[in-house]
């Protein structure tokens, strides 16, 4: 969990598959992501950090890191699991 720039909380919620956003008395306000396979879904949110303008949130179970824009959820970009090799950035085993 995280507090956001606008005082709200992110919550990984890694049961659903997607993030909670609650209000700072708790109280729902929206999700961001589903669960899926594609860029831009979610397999199991764990880490998470912000800035003013983006969300950036690991994905344990699908080895990347994405980055989400703050004020809709929607995906700014994607680092995923790259197979070992020449010229190949370092891998994600299971990012927290």
């Amino acid at each position: 969990m995280i507090a956001l720039p606008n005082g709200d909380l992110c919550v990984a919620d890694s049961l659903y598959q997607r993030l909670q956003v609650l209000t700072n008395d708790g109280e729902p306000k929206h999700t961001i992501g589903n669960y899926g396979r594609p860029t831009g879904q979610m397999g199991s949110c764990k880490g998470m950090a912000c800035d003013s303008e983006s969300l950036y949130v690991t994905d344990y179970a699908k080895h990347r890191v994405q980055k989400l824009r703050l004020r809709d959820g929607a995906l700014v970009a994607s680092g995923a699991h790259t197979p070992p090799g020449p010229r190949q950035p370092a891998r994600l085993g299971s990012p927290a």
